[in-house]
């Protein structure tokens, strides 16, 4: 996965996110699984569909906003905000606090709410946190399943006599489960 700084503008500042480091997401659904879904029973598609599962999974992970696997996140937040709602879902620590360029431990941290309170003034603060799914929930799996089946059979952008939309609307409805509510 390419890491990239996503800008969000929050009340009292700019945020800034980015993911540092992730479990590669090679493995979370197999060709074997892909094949059943697809009712593909030879290996014709084989190298096809291998290709679907990496994108599908990078799509259902930018869609919904969480790290599908585990890993590690930076967030960059310039602006003074006493509490600070950290992305991409199941932070599971905080490992770092820098204040305008000093390490600070003057934080404490909400695992149900994601939510860092930072208990000193700043103009800068450098949050580093992991995160991400441990396994993947069954509800993503399937929405994968979905979107790849999805793309199997419809490879073209232009499908005469239906409507193409950018993501299925099944899948769509399975990831606004985990989705998270800022995304």
């Amino acid at each position: 996965m390419t890491s990239v700084y996503y800008r969000y503008i929050r009340l009292g500042g700019t945020m800034y996110k980015k993911i540092v480091s992730q479990t590669t997401l090679d493995g979370l659904i197999t060709l074997p699984e892909v094949k059943s879904h697809c009712r593909v029973f030879n290996d014709f598609e084989n190298d096809y569909l291998s290709s679907l599962i990496p994108v599908c999974l990078d799509l259902c992970q930018s869609y919904t906003g969480r790290m599908l696997t585990t890993g590690s996140a930076v967030v960059v937040v310039h602006g003074w905000q006493s509490q600070v709602l950290l992305p991409y879902g199941n932070v599971t620590e905080v490992t770092k606090l820098v204040l305008d360029g000093t390490e600070s431990t003057a934080f404490t941290f909400d695992d149900v709410s994601q939510i860092i309170s930072i208990n000193a003034p700043y103009a800068t603060a450098r949050i580093e946190f992991n995160a991400g799914y441990e396994t993947l929930p069954v509800v993503v799996k399937q929405a994968v399943l979905v979107m790849i089946n999805t793309a199997f059979n419809n490879r073209d952008d232009v499908v005469v006599g239906q409507t193409v939309n950018e993501m299925p609307r099944t899948s769509r409805d399975l990831l606004d489960r985990v989705k998270l509510p800022w995304q």
